[in-house]
């Protein structure tokens, strides 16, 4: 008698569970199992139920060693193929009978044998990252976040602008231009307006690309407004037999979003997923200049293009649980969007007169986003995150592309163009954090 009230005075704590799940399996069965005073308990997602599996005994262990259980009927519940838990099949396990999966994919490196039914892949209790275990299955969330964008642009788009000698070779091509990586930003907000779904709005920007190359020469750099010397020959006094002819480019993106997005997590807890739609509006400029030095005259030349494309989108994304902590994934948006590209096109020469052009036409645009990404949960608030993404751009007009080759010299009328059928593709790294309140 004394033996057995010793044993019942032994003080023991139930694993935490939500509300409604307080005794264990919901809601009739007894607890899931025990802890020892001081040791972690696991706290069960909200809204997770489950039957408990038959053969499994709901009670913890008295001993254990390498091979699980001493105890007559309990199975491989705990010592080596638990991992890591307090007691045999206990805060890993969770009954005698049941490994655990352990806080890694498939239980590697914790526990081998099988989770909870319908928990697989989970372990409660462990005390891995800002929660147990069990956070794995809270859907992925944040409430704002902020990130330096390092991208670059691409350009494809070739223009010769200036030989060597009359009809020789080229020495300025637009090839040669180089907008590489520049700093940006992005930030987002984010507010939950049901179960799992939530309002995002999104913008990014403050990029200024801006590159330029040079030609010098001993008065043998000729201009393509002459044909590179040979309409008229020996070309214009402004632009040929030039000293120093000058390219340079300077670019502009700015993006706003506003979505609405549904998330998802899978039964296993692995897989975190949502799908958006939304709208967006994305603005693209170029400027591009064109300088020529003679020994006795001068002249600049310009172009302006601005893009403005406005439409809806859909996407998502999925991430993978590799712990509680670390996720990887990606995320892909697209959309057709109406556009309205605009070109003004001038020049200041030392001899002509002021060159004012402009046009604009209206069209439709695709945009794609596409992006990999790792976060890293550091506390219940805080999150890194770290990444790398793609956007491609079509059917806007571009600086280079709208460059007229027509002589602007003169009292020459001249075809006033807008083409608007170029591509853009953008591309870099990302860092920075999301918060939670």
């Amino acid at each position: 008698l004394a033996i057995a009230l010793s044993v019942l005075a032994a003080p023991k704590t139930e694993a935490q569970q939500p509300g409604g799940y307080a005794n264990g399996y919901y809601p009739t069965q007894q607890a899931i199992y025990m802890t020892t005073p001081g040791s972690i308990g696991g706290e069960a997602p909200a809204g997770f139920a489950m039957s408990a599996p038959s053969g499994v005994q709901l009670a913890s262990c008295s001993s254990c060693d390498a091979m699980g259980c001493d105890s007559p009927g309990c199975g491989l519940g705990g010592g080596a193929f638990g991992g890591g838990c307090s007691a045999c099949g206990g805060a890993c396990g969770g009954a005698c009978g049941m490994g655990g999966l352990g806080s890694a994919i498939g239980g590697v490196g914790e526990c081998l044998a099988g989770g909870y039914d319908g928990y697989n892949s989970q372990c409660f209790g462990q005390a891995n990252g800002p929660y147990g275990s069990g956070a794995n299955c809270l859907p992925r969330w944040f409430d704002a976040s902020a990130e330096w964008l390092f991208w670059q642009r691409d350009i494809s788009e070739s223009q010769a602008f200036a030989s060597t000698n009359i009809a020789g070779l080229t020495a300025l091509d637009a090839n040669q231009l180089d907008l590489s990586h520049v700093s940006g930003f992005r930030v987002t907000g984010a507010y939950l307006i049901g179960p799992s779904t939530g309002l995002e709005a999104t913008y990014f920007g403050g990029f200024n690309w801006a590159t330029g190359i040079q030609a010098t020469g001993n008065g043998n750099l000729y201009s393509v407004f002459s044909n590179f010397g040979t309409d008229p020959f020996n070309g214009y006094a402004e632009s040929d037999a030039a000293n120093l002819q000058q390219v340079s480019l300077s670019s502009e993106l700015d993006n706003g979003e506003l979505n609405l997005r549904r998330r998802w997590v899978s039964a296993n807890c692995l897989v975190h997923s949502s799908v958006l739609v939304g709208v967006r509006y994305l603005r693209l400029r170029d400027d591009l200049q064109y300088r020529t030095v003679t020994a006795t005259d001068s002249m600049t030349y310009g172009v302006k293009t601005d893009n403005d494309l406005v439409g809806a989108q859909i996407g998502g994304d999925m991430y993978i649980g590799i712990t509680p902590r670390f996720k990887i994934g990606g995320d892909i948006k697209a959309g057709v969007y109406g556009s309205n590209s605009s070109q003004r096109t001038w020049m200041n020469g030392t001899q002509s007169p002021w060159l004012n052009e402009s046009a604009n036409k209206s069209d439709t645009s695709f945009v794609g986003e596409a992006g990999l990404s790792a976060i890293f949960r550091i506390s219940s608030q805080w999150t890194l995150r770290a990444g790398y993404q793609v956007l491609f751009v079509d059917n806007v007009a571009l600086g280079v592309d709208n460059f007229n080759t027509q002589s602007p010299f003169g009292n020459v009328t001249r075809d006033v163009f807008l083409n608007n059928s170029g591509d853009v593709f953008y591309h870099g790294s990302s860092l920075g954090f999301e918060w939670t309140w």
